[in-house]
């Protein structure tokens, strides 16, 4: 069996064929070093989760609306300045949530329905296929009104990129309106960035889901195929993990598709692997 396609995969893909061939099929063994950003982004995961998990919504209910976000914030651990800020643009943010519900008349029994995650750090599958997709969700919420699921993600970066996360997002409605993890469909999808405070919402539209699936399509043609995947020469090719063996070692990449900086990063390293040589 074909190993898994991720969502980082299809995303990758989609930005540079060639560093998707590196991760998937050239060198899908290796591991880089995380980021000090990712290792945030993984902490606030890990204790966003657990907000959930240690919620009462009883002690909630008693609070006056100011002291909501304190409650929240306390079931969080003292941090850092970065990751305290975002602990407490969280604990605001979920605060406000909590108090609408409970203004519009929720009951408990509502707010453990529609406050609580349904889901949350939940891996999906979707195998039988000729090449199984694999993915992981950062928390799945129940929609009141709509009766349907949405697929919500966390990120932390200093600007959200919409279009991109709506593939994202798709990816994932993908697996689960197909495999019928759920009782109900995921209609929706949100992002909620805490380093920046953003919160956005809104309905996939079929356009974007039917491109998901066209796009996957399209892939397991082109792995089944075979051959060479195509560069996408752009700027992000400077933080590209693969850079070395895709432009610095290949004779056969034109200097003039480079970015200056590119250039100037291509040289540099002929010129120190000549005087290594030396």
């Amino acid at each position: 069996m074909a190993p898994p396609l991720r969502k980082s995969h299809y995303m990758q893909y989609r930005r540079c064929p060639k560093a998707f061939e590196y991760a998937y099929i050239i060198r899908p063994d290796v591991e880089f070093a995380k980021s000090s950003a990712a290792d945030v982004g993984t902490e606030f995961h890990n204790r966003a989760q657990e907000v959930f998990n240690k919620f009462d919504i009883n002690v909630a209910r008693s609070l006056v609306s100011e002291n909501v976000p304190k409650y929240i914030r306390s079931l969080m651990p003292e941090s850092t300045d970065e990751l305290d800020a975002m602990f407490w643009n969280f604990a605001n943010h979920e605060a406000r949530r909590f108090t609408f519900g409970k203004d519009a008349g929720y009951t408990v029994e509502d707010m453990q329905k529609y406050f609580i995650p349904v889901e949350q750090e939940l891996a999906i599958n979707w195998d039988g296929l000729q090449f199984p997709l694999q993915g992981h969700v950062d928390r799945i919420d129940r929609m009141k009104r709509t009766n349907c699921y949405c697929v919500t993600e966390y990120k932390t970066s200093k600007k959200l990129n919409i279009p991109e996360l709506r593939k994202e997002t798709g990816f994932y409605a993908n697996i689960l309106n197909h495999t019928n993890y759920l009782d109900m469909p995921a209609h929706y999808w949100s992002v909620y960035d805490p380093r920046i405070d953003q919160f956005h919402i809104e309905r996939f539209s079929p356009m974007t889901l039917r491109a998901v699936d066209n796009g996957l399509q399209k892939l397991f043609n082109k792995i089944s195929a075979g051959g060479p995947f195509p560069r996408k020469i752009t700027p992000l090719c400077l933080w590209c993990s693969y850079d070395t063996e895709c432009l610095w070692v290949n004779d056969d990449v034109d200097t003039h598709e480079l970015p200056s900086e590119l250039i100037s990063k291509k040289e540099n390293k002929k010129s120190s692997g000549s005087k290594n040589e030396v």
